[in-house]
């Protein structure tokens, strides 16, 4: 499977978009994208290995945005796909999506916990052990494309070129 999957690549051409990228340090970070593309640096960019192999996306969907620690690693993408790290990306496990829809981008807050938004305006936060999601409600049901946090204020922008700002994690927010 992996082997028919990377000759297909090859075969395809070198069209293949990367959509996010995270560093631990100078000199490490992972790569992602189009396909179930994903790339490990050691060395700042100079030599990269894949890690296409330790990620369970098996329908080798789009990988959208990744980010986390150094330790516990998120990665979203396609078809609900949801896959969580906890050996420094060095493999990624399927987790149980609370929505089967797109996510276009994920954000870890200061406190651990994930957010994830994508498609239709669909954003869930997921707090503490085990995955309880709880539904972050925006104003519109548009497609969500950027997290970002800043100090403790969660960011979120959607397609509608609208921006909106939380305090408390996601469950208020204001344009």
């Amino acid at each position: 499977m992996r082997l028919a999957s990377a000759r297909r690549l090859v075969d395809d051409g070198p069209d293949k978009p990367f959509f996010d990228l995270h560093f631990f340090d100078a000199d490490n970070g992972i790569v992602i994208g189009a396909y179930n593309l994903a790339f490990r640096t050691r060395d700042g960019g100079r030599t990269w290995e894949s890690l296409m192999g330790g990620i369970d996306n098996p329908g080798e969907n789009h990988l959208y945005s990744i980010r986390g620690t150094r330790d516990r690693l998120y990665i979203v993408g396609e078809q609900g796909l949801i896959l969580r790290s906890t050996d420094g990306g060095r493999s990624f496990g399927r987790m149980t999506p609370p929505y089967e829809g797109s996510y276009f981008s994920a954000a870890v807050l200061p406190s651990g916990d994930l957010v994830v938004a994508g498609l239709r305006g669909n954003a869930y936060r997921l707090s503490g052990p085990g995955d309880h999601w709880t539904r972050i409600e925006l104003p519109a049901p548009v497609s969500v494309t950027a997290l970002a946090v800043d100090g403790q204020r969660l960011y979120v922008a959607n397609q509608a070129g609208q921006v909106y700002e939380s305090e408390d994690g996601g469950l208020r927010l204001k344009p």
